[in-house]
This record gives structure tokens, C-alpha cells and sequence, in this order.
């Protein structure tokens, strides 16, 4: 496990708050400090104010990086508390456009002048010694929902028209976003916003140095984040997992966590875990309590996550979270040793956002918070490839079955689907004779009620026990199995005490957990589970 945080230079070179910051950091752990970089078509210090701090930081023992805002940030990123921050980007730069062809104030559009702005920020913060580059999750050509997205410009568009032989203009760009019956000019045009993305890092990564890309919660090519590809052209590259729920209000709740949950799972499948960091933010200014934080690194860290990335945009961090951190590092460490090396076995698979295709996306958290041993995936993906099937699939929300998951369901032992998604796939459905689809009899959404999590249980165990872990009663509560430790750890997502039952091979057993309990149960003796 390695600590970062992302860090002004300017604090470092403080006499008086920089020993005292820089200590804090040592003593919670922290390994590796990202002083802010370029931001905003500007470096954000003098770069030899960087390498005075950088020398500073590496005398104290920290590893260090630079944080890119390489194409700006929708809204103020960085500090809503503080108007004097100058968010205005390059008059020689473009704005990204959207569908109705609005500018996305203090985003610009990824073009030959802002990539050579950016490449020319690399060269001479390597040539002032730096050697790792981490670019915000502002890179991206969307703002996040589900929507498909990119920059609808003039220029975008001729380019798009160029490279696939098309004649089209913004107009019809934007209706076929929206019109599943347009899914060959939608995939092109993502395949298009993406190559543009990837393209940018590679041309960081050309100039010699370690490149990494922030992912924002359940960014992918909707939003031109194809992350296969730019794993592709770039092996080495590092990968931040989008985990949004930033303050008390969304994180506090279990819904919140299994989001949170959910948007790891699905993101880590493509990227893989051994360059993964995590989103551990608090934001705005003390948004997020200190045990939350704490709390969010140990999902990640369950996750599989080996870097745990802490950031609070230019608020710096105050002395009250370093501390309960550094009492919190032996149980960090040690949870760490135990998923380190251990891949969450997950059976049941949810459909998600279909890669290339203009479908809805939206995460159901009901199989996280019902206690399942649940993943997220994608047809047509690598990811899907690599997992192969499994012994169910969640299909549900007004969501087509498109042939890279038609082909798929024979590799279940079911498929299930809500009303909402039988509705649409009905016709679709009722025509395959390759595998049984059920029906769902419940409207799935971000906080399910008992009686949706007990339908979901009861046809998931219809025909004898599950040959895997799940709870049969209580909610709220994660659970990740990890197959080949015979194990499962059992995560109580509510901050009061919670209860439930576990069952496995055809056995049982009641369990209770504290608030926000991590309990590990072996599976090796199932008499134990009795």
C-alpha cells in the first residue's frame, strides 16, 4: 500500500506551515506528494518554485509527481469557497461544445493548440526533474451522466466526417445520441472522441515519462475514456479510479457506498489493479469527515487497490484526518495484505453501460447492497472476454439486448430481467431458444426495498442453494468473496449495528456486525458455516 496527496508548492516552501504539513504527511504514511502542475493552460507555480519544493519533499522522503489539469475542469474543481481562482482558459485555445453547441465553460476542446501547450508544460517540468505526470479526470470529453457525449465543434465534426466518410452535422450527431436505432454512427463517433483522448496521452507519454489518467465515477468512451485502448498504446500508464461521493451527504449512505462500490468494480475490470489508484477526496472543504475518508480507503483498498490517492482540491487536508490516519495505518496494512492478492470471485454479473452503443446506463446497487458476490461488466468489451460467463446475469432498466449481449446469455445459468428491460426486449427475448430468461418482478433503483431484495434472493436460490456465498436475509451489508483464500469478507455499509445470514453450500449462519464492521469469515470448514 502507498499513500499520495496532491499538494501546492507554495505550502511546501512555507517556513513556518511546510515543516509542519510535511510532518503531518510522514507521520500518516504518506509516500508520494503531486504538486499541482499545469492547470488551466498555465502552470500553476514558477517551475523552479516546483523544484525548490521538489528537492525539499524528497529530502523528507517523499517520492514525487505532478497533477495536470490538462484541459481545465466543468465549474470551479478546485476551491468553490475561494472566487479569486483564475479558471479562464487560453484565448488561443477552443472551447468544447456540446450537443446544442454551447460552449462547456472552462473546458477546452482536445486540439492541436492545446496539445502542444500541454506537451511544452511536460518538457520543462522534465527537464526541471519531474518524471511522473498524473492528468485530472477533467480530461475527458463529457460531462458525467449518461449521456453519450464529445465536442461538437465545427472542427470536431469535419474531422469525424474526414475519418469515417460521413456527412454529417451536429444536428444529426445529436439526435443519434439519443436513438438506439443509430448504434453504428454513435459507436464511430465514440471510437472518434476516444482516439483523441488516447492520442493526447500518448503524446505525453512520448516525450519520456510516466503518464497517468484520473478516471471520473463510471467515466468510459460515453465520455471519450476508452480505457482498453489507452492501456493499449500506453502499458505502463497509471489508472484513478472514479469514486465520486466526496462529502457526508452521498458517502454517509449505503446506497452511497455500494455506489461507490460499484463504480470501482466496473472501472478496475478494464484497468486491472496493479497501476490502480483510488479516489479517496474530500470535497469541498471538510465535506467529509475524517472517518469517512478513512472508510473510503478501506473499500479501496478491499478492492484490490494498492495506491490510495488522497485529495481535497487546493483546500489543504487539516491536522484532525492526518492524525486519525496515522492510527488507522496497522489496520490498513493489514487489510491490504489480505486483498492484495486476492481477486474478488464474483458469479453474478450486472449489465452495464454496453461499450459503443447508445444505451442506458445506470448502476442498480440492489445485488451490492442485498450481499452478493456481484461485478459489473460490458459486452463487447475485454473485460467481459476475460471474465467469460457465470452463473447469473442481472439485466434490468430500460436497456436494449444488443447482439454482444445476446450472444452472451447462453453463458449463464440465468438471465434476469426487470419490467422495465422485458418491456423493451420482449419481442427480442421471446425469439431466443439458446438460454431462459426470467422475469424480475420488481423496478429496480438506487435503494431497493425488502421485498425487491427477497424477489431478487428467491430466484437467484429457485432450484436448490447457490454453490456460492451470499446473505439469504439483512441488506446492507457488501460482501466479496475471495474463492481461492476460502473466504469472505463482510462489510457493513450503515454506520449502526446491522445482522444478517449467510449462506453457503446448502449451510448457514447468523452474523452481526458493529457499525461499519469488516468482518472476514473462512470458508474452509463449511461445518463452520452451520
Amino acid at each position: 500500500m502507498k499513500l499520495h496527496y496532491s499538494l501546492d508548492a507554495a505550502i511546501v516552501l512555507e517556513a513556518d506551515r511546510g515543516p509542519a504539513t510535511l510532518g503531518m504527511l510522514k507521520d500518516a504514511g504518506v509516500n508520494t506528494v503531486w504538486l499541482y502542475g499545469f492547470f488551466f493552460g498555465k502552470l500553476w507555480s514558477p517551475v523552479e518554485e516546483m523544484a525548490k519544493a521538489a528537492d525539499l519533499l524528497r529530502a523528507y522522503g517523499f517520492e514525487v509527481g505532478v497533477i495536470q489539469l490538462p484541459v481545465g475542469h466543468p465549474g470551479n474543481g478546485l476551491n468553490p469557497d475561494d472566487e479569486s481562482l483564475d479558471l479562464r482558459l487560453p484565448a488561443h485555445w477552443s472551447y468544447r461544445l456540446d450537443q446544442e453547441g454551447r460552449p462547456v465553460y472552462y473546458c477546452a476542446a482536445i486540439e492541436d493548440a492545446m496539445i502542444a501547450d500541454n506537451v511544452r508544460s511536460i518538457r520543462e517540468l522534465k527537464a526541471a526533474g519531474f518524471t511522473q505526470f498524473f492528468m485530472d479526470d477533467d480530461l475527458r470529453s463529457g460531462l458525467w451522466g449518461e449521456r453519450m457525449s464529445g465536442c461538437f465543434s465545427d472542427r470536431a465534426i469535419a474531422g469525424f466526417n474526414a475519418a469515417y466518410a460521413r456527412n454529417v452535422d451536429r444536428a444529426a450527431l445529436a439526435r443519434a445520441m439519443d436513438d438506439a436505432g443509430e448504434q453504428r454512427l454513435v459507436k464511430e463517433w465514440l471510437d472518434y472522441q476516444c482516439e483523441r483522448l488516447t492520442g493526447f496521452m500518448a503524446s505525453m507519454a512520448a516525450e519520456e515519462v510516466r503518464v497517468g489518467l484520473m478516471v471520473m465515477h463510471l467515466g468510459d468512451e460515453r465520455h471519450g475514456i476508452d480505457v482498453a485502448a489507452v492501456k493499449k498504446r500506453i502499458p505502463d500508464c497509471l489508472f484513478r479510479v472514479g469514486e465520486f461521493h466526496f462529502d457526508d451527504r452521498t458517502f454517509g449512505t449505503p446506497a452511497g457506498k455500494a455506489s461507490e462500490w460499484f463504480s470501482m468494480s466496473y472501472q478496475l475490470a478494464a484497468m486491472g489493479r496493479e497501476h490502480a489508484f483510488s479516489e479517496t477526496t474530500v470535497f469541498p472543504a471538510k465535506a467529509l469527515s475524517p472517518a469517512n475518508l478513512i472508510f473510503k480507503a478501506k473499500l479501496a483498498l478491499i478492492a484490490g487497490i494498492p495506491n490510495v490517492l488522497l485529495m481535497s482540491g487546493t483546500w489543504l487536508i487539516t491536522e484532525e484526518y492526518w492524525r486519525l490516519l496515522a492510527s488507522a495505518l496497522p489496520e490498513l496494512h493489514a487489510l491490504e495484505e489480505r486483498c492484495s492478492s486476492a481477486e474478488p470471485a464474483c458469479p453474478i454479473h450486472v449489465a452495464y453501460g454496453t461499450k459503443g452503443h447508445a444505451e442506458a446506463a445506470r448502476p442498480y446497487t440492489l445485488p451490492i447492497l442485498a450481499g452478493l458476490p456481484v461485478r459489473p461488466l460490458r459486452a463487447g468489451s475485454e473485460e467481459v472476454e476475460a471474465f467469460g460467463g457465470a452463473d447469473c446475469l442481472l439485466f434490468v432498466g430500460d436497456y436494449e439486448v444488443t447482439p454482444e449481449w445476446e450472444r452472451r446469455f447462453v453463458q449463464y445459468r440465468k438471465v434476469l430481467m426487470d419490467r422495465a428491460a422485458w418491456r423493451r426486449n420482449r419481442e427480442k427475448v421471446e425469439a431466443l431458444d439458446s438460454c431462459k430468461v426470467e422475469l424480475l418482478d420488481y423496478a429496480a433503483g438506487d435503494r431497493p426495498e425488502t421485498a425487491e431484495i427477497e424477489a431478487l434472493r428467491a430466484k437467484l436460490l429457485a432450484g436448490g442453494a447457490a454453490a456460492y456465498p451470499m446473505l439469504t436475509a439483512g441488506s446492507d451489508i457488501l460482501l466479496v468473496w475471495h474463492r481461492e483464500a476460502a473466504r469472505v469478507l463482510l462489510v457493513n455499509l450503515t454506520e449502526k449495528p446491522n445482522a444478517g445470514t449467510l449462506a453457503y453450500k446448502g449451510k448457514a449462519r447468523e452474523i452481526a456486525l458493529t457499525p461499519l464492521e469488516i468482518m472476514e469469515l473462512s470458508l474452509m470448514n463449511t461445518d463452520e458455516i452451520s
